[in-house]
């Protein structure tokens, strides 16, 4: 068996490297342009809204500090680009009391925050609330669902309370402790799940019974904050006591406005 001594075996890498430089495959001897160094991006590309170019971290995160009686909020983020799809964490430094607020991210433009489908509730946006918003090309839409009762939204309600009979024996009045907070919600409308069960000195009145509940002829509801307030119109008087006390027993569906 032959062997290559060092002469032969840079004779072979010459021949090597001859045939795979005339078919495309050489060693580069020098890089240029922005490959050479590797820190910096050739072109700058926005991620959700904010420009990136190899040369610095990005954030999404920033702080309010517009007063809370003015709509028009803004605030500061780096290389921020307003597009469809941008995205920002906002944390807001004082309590929103303004009507319709809108978001302006670094002189881009106010545009109006919205939860679902309408302006944000004013009283939405409490003091030190982080909100994360994305970009629409029109409106700052809240990210996912929060914990509360908004204008369009229905709950069904079972409660047992304690009531007053009036106008004649025809009415109760009561109020419902709601646990979910109620948001920018003026009105309620309200109907019958099963309806109402009254007792009012030991008798089941309006026609009810241990097994029956009376839907009401109507209701009317108050909100307030989280109570609902509601007075009941009932179909009849029998039995009842007027100025009276009563007892109530409702399982109704409530729907805010």
């Amino acid at each position: 068996m032959a062997y290559l001594d060092k002469a032969g075996l840079t004779e072979l890498w010459k021949k090597v490297k001859s045939y795979v430089d005339a078919n495309g495959g050489g060693t580069p001897t020098t890089i240029t342009g922005n490959a050479g160094t590797a820190t910096k991006l050739q072109t700058t590309r926005a991620i959700d809204g904010v420009n990136f170019n190899g040369t610095a971290d990005i954030a999404h995160y920033a702080v309010c500090y517009t007063t809370g009686s003015t709509a028009a909020k803004t605030v500061s983020l780096s290389n921020f680009k307003l597009a469809a799809g941008a995205r920002v964490f906002v944390r807001f430094s004082y309590a929103n009391t303004a009507a319709n607020p809108t978001l302006n991210v670094n002189s881009t433009g106010a545009k109006p925050i919205y939860y679902r489908n309408s302006n944000i509730p004013a009283e939405l946006i409490d003091q030190y609330t982080v909100l994360e918003l994305v970009y629409s090309g029109s409106y700052w839409f809240v990210v996912g669902n929060m914990n509360i009762l908004t204008k369009g939204d229905s709950i069904n309600i079972e409660c047992f309370t304690a009531g007053y009979v009036t106008s004649a024996g025809k009415e109760v009045q009561f109020c419902i402790p709601v646990s979910t907070p109620i948001v920018g919600c003026s009105s309620v409308s309200i109907a019958s799940a099963t309806g109402l069960q009254i007792r009012q000195n030991g008798n089941y009145i309006y026609g009810g019974n241990a097994s029956t509940l009376v839907a009401a002829s109507s209701y009317r509801g108050v909100v307030n904050r989280n109570m609902v307030s509601i007075a009941a119109t009932m179909p009849n008087t029998t039995n009842a006591v007027n100025n009276a006390p009563c007892g109530v027993h409702a399982a109704l569906k409530l729907t805010f406005s």
